[in-house]
């Protein structure tokens, strides 16, 4: 993709169609990410970005061809979900918990060491200004300490690859500033990003690249910044609408 894709892929997609019934939703899809980098899936509500998540974790059946580090995706498999983390939008936590049970439970389950499972959860709390609201229970917890919340558990267990779902909802301005200096510190450290979202600022300032999706299918593919005068946003709007200059 782009100026890197000569790099060291992590994520290869070919040739991806998926169909609901009898109707293609999507069709044609073919990305390659490399490692350490971060790229934003872009999109009006209903392209297809969510549904390209779900092939990507497995848990849709699918034609054509997806590996995630050498691996096909198989959302049942423990050795394929050990390197992922996921931050979806549902914000679905077992809310009878306190934050501290909640993210102990987490690392557990990913058979961290208790040291150093402590260790990373006091560091990501910190990160995220939560220590104050370790020992609250989660159902009491607004959607943005719930997204939080998720990426902290999706942090612990340092995987190779991170997948963030409409990074921003819930969030506030101060919160979101933190997200974007976290995401470019992760890239920085080989970890795969991908961020799905309609907010087109957020990907210009953290992403390395960018896939446009509109009913399905791949209308751009663009390395971050753009090589020419025109604005992301005026891509998009050019690639879903199809009127003004072509990149």
């Amino acid at each position: 993709m782009g100026d890197i894709d000569n790099m060291d892929s992590i994520i290869k997609i070919d040739n991806l169609k998926f169909k609901y019934t009898n109707k293609y939703v999507l069709k044609n899809i073919n990305i390659s990410l490399s490692r350490g980098t971060c790229t934003g899936l872009l999109g009006s509500n209903g392209s297809g970005k969510t549904t390209l998540i779900n092939c990507i974790l497995g848990q849709f059946e699918y034609e054509g061809n997806i590996t995630i580090n050498n691996l096909k995706p198989n959302i049942y498999s423990n050795n394929f979900k050990k390197n992922i983390g996921i931050v979806l939008d549902d914000d679905i936590l077992i809310d009878y918990l306190t934050l501290d049970e909640y993210l102990l439970y987490i690392g557990r389950l990913e058979k961290i060491d208790n040291s150093i499972l402590e260790e990373r959860i006091n560091y990501w709390l910190k990160s995220l200004k939560l220590e104050d609201h370790r020992h609250r229970i989660l159902k009491f917890f607004s959607h943005g300490m719930r997204k939080k919340t998720q990426l902290i558990a999706a942090l612990i267990k340092k995987p190779q690859i991170l997948i963030i779902d409409e990074p921003t909802n819930g969030l506030d301005v101060e919160m979101i500033y933190l997200l974007k200096n976290i995401i470019k510190d992760l890239k920085k450290s080989g970890l795969t990003i991908i961020v799905s979202t309609h907010i087109i600022s957020f990907i210009e300032e953290v992403c390395d690249e960018v896939v446009i999706i509109n009913d399905g299918v791949i209308k751009k593919n663009l390395s971050l910044p753009l090589k020419c005068k025109m604005h992301l946003e005026d891509v998009f709007i050019n690639g879903i609408l199809g009127y003004g200059d072509e990149l």
